[in-house]
């Protein structure tokens, strides 16, 4: 499970920490592991905590909730296909346009996830740079693995190469280790093998995240390109439903009927539907609703699910079965998450103040302006008097609509501000 990213030099996401970065966890002085997600008893820095199972990120339109999104996406395209490949995709227009404006420094990922072992945790730096021809390619990868000992962490190298040359660690020797081409991360290489199980575990999650654009369309009546043949899982843009529940509904009759049974019941009562879906006669709202749970539905579930506004177009009562599901999906997968943006208060009142972050801008310096500010996260579960209202029953979306999540406008970017 992804606890953190430390995102340097990419876009608006300057020098951004969400969750937890692996220089504060090696900084920690602990007794037990636990302490770490306690809001009023771990040591971190202010507004950090490591991230959860559920992730809602919140914030004014231009934050950076897109650009985070799009920086994990990019990531796993690098592991995935290779680091020009990602850089091209998605039209985002090459290395050198990804980089934060007016710099020429290398964009660098530092992610931390958990271990198999509770008290061990696993870290993935990612550096990348580009050659004089403006070629991107990785100058830098580094895998660490820390773990609790009586009170400090212990901190083990398991990979590490610059321009293509190091070594990795090997039944406990540093063995001599290297890639001819760096322009694919050597993780995706040295991950993909089982000799390997702790490199085998961070790619695995990392090639595996999942990235959807789920939206309801105004113009329900104009149907999308039919799919051919049969698919095991949901798409990015979600509109081959159809083809997933032939997939199983012809290979695994009793999952097929597990699914679907487990669909229903989620529905709001006058929204159940069968092979009304198959032939376009819901509309798009229920449709995104559907998409959605048979999603989360998935045999094999995604280690990490990144949803833009998936309440986005719901009526309330959806809303509430999205929430009701997203919340049993961590349940009955305890190692996986979900990351999702949401603009409306609703769905935020079933979360709890661990589960919510808040983007902001704030200026970098004395006399920025407010197109020269970068990204900061903070998790409000650090705020006491959020967490006192909250265990007095006032509910996360009523504190975000009455102000007390999110800064002011004005105290973002007062005049001089350097926070």
């Amino acid at each position: 499970m992804l606890l953190g990213i430390h995102i340097q030099n990419f876009g608006v996401l300057h020098d951004t920490v969400f969750g937890l970065s692996f220089e504060e966890l090696a900084g920690q002085s602990l007794n037990r592991v636990e302490d770490l997600y306690d809001p009023a008893r771990t040591g971190m820095p202010a507004d950090r905590l490591p991230a959860s199972q559920i992730n809602v990120l919140i914030g004014r339109n231009s934050t950076g909730k897109s650009a985070f999104f799009t920086a994990l996406s990019f990531i796993s395209d690098c592991m995935r296909h290779g680091v020009p490949f990602a850089a091209d995709q998605e039209d985002r227009g090459g290395l050198v346009k990804l980089r934060t404006d007016g710099e020429c420094e290398d964009v660098r990922f530092d992610m931390l996830f958990n271990d198999s072992d509770s008290n061990a945790f696993l870290a993935y730096e990612l550096v990348l740079s580009c050659n004089a021809q403006g070629q991107p390619r990785v100058l830098r990868e580094t895998v660490r693995r820390a773990v609790l000992t009586v009170d400090h962490f212990e901190v083990t190298i398991l990979l590490s190469l610059e321009n293509g040359r190091g070594s990795v660690l090997d039944d406990g020797t540093p063995r001599h280790a290297g890639v001819t081409d760096t322009k694919v991360p050597a993780l995706a290489i040295y991950g993909s093998l089982l000799a390997y199980p702790s490199l085998n575990l961070i790619y695995n999650q990392i090639v595996r995240w999942f990235f959807g654009r789920f939206e309801v369309q105004h113009r329900a009546s104009t149907p999308a390109p039919a799919r051919t043949g049969g698919h095991r899982h949901i798409n990015i843009d979600g509109d081959n439903v159809s083809n997933v529940l032939d997939f199983y509904r012809k290979e695994h009759p009793d999952l097929y009927d597990t699914i679907i049974a487990r669909i229903s019941e989620r529905l709001p009562e006058e929204k159940r539907i069968d092979q009304a879906f198959r032939n376009g006669g819901v509309t798009s709202g229920i449709r995104k609703l559907y998409t959605l749970l048979l999603l989360l539905e998935d045999p094999r579930p995604r280690p990490l699910i990144c949803l833009e506004e998936p309440d986005g177009g719901l009526y309330h009562d959806m809303v509430d079965a999205l929430s009701l599901a997203i919340r049993d999906y961590v349940i009955r997968n305890p190692d996986c998450q979900v990351f999702f943006t949401t603009h409306s208060q609703y769905i935020l009142e079933s979360m709890r103040p661990e589960e919510v972050w808040v983007f902001e801008r704030r200026p970098e310096g004395p006399g920025s302006s407010v197109s020269g500010s970068y990204t900061h996260t903070r998790c409000v579960a650090r705020d006491a008097v959020v967490r006192t209202m909250h265990a007095e029953g006032i509910g996360m979306g009523a504190l975000w609509y009455s102000g007390h999540l999110e800064s002011s406008w004005e105290d973002l970017h007062a005049s001089g501000s350097t926070d």
